[in-house]
C-alpha cells in the first residue's frame, strides 16, 4: 500500500513514505502523464478526470508536477499558431499551464493538510522567503478592489499574481535542491522547444511580422517582443549550464555541457530573429555577468565573439528599425504618463491590467500618442508594478528582487557547491529580466511571472542548502 508524500522529491528527509519510494514514483509518474494526456485529448467534461488525476500525481511528486506547469507556460494565447489550445468553458479560457499549477497547488494543500505537522516544519524552513509573495499578493487584491475596470483586473489578478506566486511557495515550501534543477533544466528544455517552433514557424508557415525593413518572428504569441522576453530569461540559463565546472573532465563536458550549449545556439538563433534590441542588451549583459562570476578568462574571448556577432547583426538591420524614433519618442512618453498616474492614484495605483484604460479612456493619453493609444503597460518594471498594484506591490516585488540577489551570493559563494550551476543560471535570467524589464515588460505576463517566481523561490532553496551544509562543515 502507498503512503501519501506532500509532494516532497524523493530524496528529501521530509518526505512521508509507507510504501517504497520506487513503487510511489511510478504511480506519481502514471498519474501525471494520464492526468495530462487527458486534458490535453478529451473534451470536456471528460478532461476533468485528468486534472484529478494530475492533482493527485501533484500529491506524490509535486516537484515533476511542476515541470509541467514551467514547460506549459508560454502557451497561453488564443493565437492559430498555439500547438496547446486551452479549454474553453463559457466565456473562459484554461491554459494547461493555468490547470497544471491549479492542481499543484491542489495536491499541495491536500498534502499539507495530511500532515500538518511536517507541513509547519516546512514553512518555519521557508522563514522569510514567502513574506514578499504574501504582501504582493495582499497589493494585487487591494490594488483590483480600487480598479474601475474591475474584471480586467480580476483576471489579472488570477493569471500574474495569485497563481505565479503559489509557483514560489511551493517551490520554497516543498522542494530541495534536486527539484529546484529539474525545473531549471526544463526551462532550458522549454526555450530550446520554443526556439525550433519560432524557426518551422518562421520559415515553413511563413507568418511573421514585417516592420521596419525586417521579418520579425512570432511562434506562440502575437508580439515578437512577448517571444524575446521569454527567450531572453531561458538563454542565459542555457548558457550557465553549458559552461565547464571546475575539475569537470572533457568527457563528462561533453555528457553534461553540450546538449545544454545546442540549446543556447537555438535560443540565441531564434532571439535574433525577434530584432528585439532590449532582448539582445539583456542577454549579453547577462551572459558577461556571469561569464565574469564565474572566472574573467571566459570574459575576454566572449566579449571578442559577442562584439563580432553584434557588429554582424548591426550590419543586416535596416536603419528604421535599428533607430526607430517612435520607439525612442513613445517610452519617456508612457514613462511621464505613468508617472502622472502615480501621483493621482500613488497607494493602490489604477489596478491590475487597467493601465490601457486609464491611457486610452480617462484623460492620460497625451497629444503626441495619439498614433498608438492601445498600449497595455508603461515599459518599465518599477513604473509598472506600482501602477498597477500600488505602492505595497512595488515593495513586495522589490523586497523579492533583493531577497534573490542576497540569496544568490549566498550560494555563489561556493563554487563548487552541488547548487552552483542552478543558482548561476538563476541569477542569470534574473539579470536579463530586469535589464530588459527597464524598457519593456519585465513581469506582468502569466510566463514571465511564472518564472520570475520560479527564479525567487529556487534560490531561495539554494540559498538555504548551501548554509545548512556550511554549518555541517564549520561543525
Amino acid at each position: 500500500m502507498l503512503r501519501l508524500a506532500p509532494g516532497l522529491p524523493a530524496t528529501s528527509s521530509q518526505r512521508l513514505l509507507i510504501g517504497p519510494v520506487r513503487q510511489r514514483d511510478a504511480v506519481a509518474a502514471t498519474l501525471l502523464l494520464a492526468g495530462a494526456a487527458a486534458w490535453l485529448a478529451l473534451p470536456l467534461p471528460a478532461a476533468a478526470c485528468g486534472v484529478v488525476l494530475f492533482a493527485l500525481g501533484a500529491l506524490l511528486r509535486l516537484d515533476w508536477a511542476l515541470v509541467a506547469v514551467v514547460a506549459a507556460c508560454p502557451f497561453y494565447l488564443p493565437v492559430e499558431a498555439n500547438p496547446v489550445a486551452a479549454k474553453e468553458v463559457g466565456p473562459y479560457r484554461f491554459p494547461p499551464a493555468e490547470v497544471a499549477l491549479v492542481a499543484c497547488a491542489v495536491g499541495w494543500i491536500v498534502g499539507m493538510a495530511l500532515d500538518p505537522a511536517s507541513a509547519a516544519r516546512r514553512w518555519r524552513r521557508a522563514g522569510w522567503a514567502v513574506v514578499p509573495a504574501g504582501l504582493f499578493v495582499l497589493a494585487g487584491i487591494l490594488s483590483t478592489l480600487g480598479a474601475v475596470n474591475r474584471q480586467e483586473a480580476l483576471r489579472e489578478l488570477r493569471v500574474v499574481i495569485l497563481e505565479p506566486t503559489l509557483v514560489g511557495l511551493m517551490i520554497v515550501t516543498s522542494l530541495d535542491r534536486r527539484g529546484v534543477a529539474r525545473l531549471v533544466v526544463a526551462g532550458v528544455a522549454l526555450g530550446a522547444a520554443v526556439a525550433l517552433y519560432a524557426f518551422y514557424h518562421y520559415l515553413v508557415i511563413g507568418i511573421v511580422e514585417a516592420t521596419g525593413g525586417v521579418r520579425r518572428v512570432l511562434a506562440v504569441y502575437h508580439s515578437p517582443n512577448q517571444l524575446a522576453l521569454l527567450l531572453d530569461r531561458l538563454t542565459p540559463m542555457a548558457v550557465a549550464l553549458a559552461l565547464p565546472r571546475p575539475g569537470e573532465t572533457a568527457q563528462r563536458w561533453v555528457r553534461r555541457g553540450l546538449p545544454a550549449l545546442a540549446a543556447a545556439g537555438l535560443m540565441t538563433g531564434a532571439l535574433v530573429l525577434t530584432y528585439s534590441r532590449g532582448a539582445w542588451l539583456a542577454v549579453g549583459v547577462a551572459v558577461i555577468a556571469m561569464l565574469a562570476r564565474r572566472g574573467w578568462r571566459f570574459v575576454l574571448p566572449a566579449v571578442a565573439a559577442g562584439a563580432i556577432v553584434a557588429a554582424s547583426l548591426l550590419s543586416r538591420v535596416s536603419p528604421d528599425r535599428l533607430l526607430s524614433e517612435q520607439t525612442s519618442l513613445q517610452r519617456p512618453l508612457l514613462w511621464s504618463t505613468a508617472l502622472r498616474m502615480i501621483q493621482d492614484h500613488p497607494l493602490l495605483g489604477v489596478g491590475p491590467d487597467n493601465f490601457l484604460y486609464a491611457y486610452r479612456d480617462r484623460g492620460y493619453l497625451p497629444p503626441e500618442g495619439w498614433r498608438e493609444p492601445n498600449i497595455s503597460h508603461p515599459h518599465n518594471l518599477l513604473l509598472d508594478a506600482w501602477v498597477r498594484t500600488g505602492l505595497l506591490g512595488l515593495t513586495a516585488l522589490t523586497l523579492a528582487v533583493i531577497g534573490f540577489w542576497r540569496n544568490t551570493f549566498r550560494v555563489l559563494r561556493f563554487p563548487r557547491g552541488p547548487g552552483w550551476p542552478s543558482a548561476l543560471a538563476l541569477a542569470g535570467g534574473m539579470v536579463a529580466a530586469l535589464v530588459h524589464g527597464m524598457f519593456d515588460n519585465g513581469y506582468f505576463l502569466p510566463d514571465l511571472a511564472i518564472l520570475f517566481w520560479l527564479a525567487v523561490g529556487g534560490m531561495a532553496v539554494l540559498a538555504r542548502e548551501a548554509m545548512t551544509q556550511e554549518d555541517r562543515c564549520g561543525s
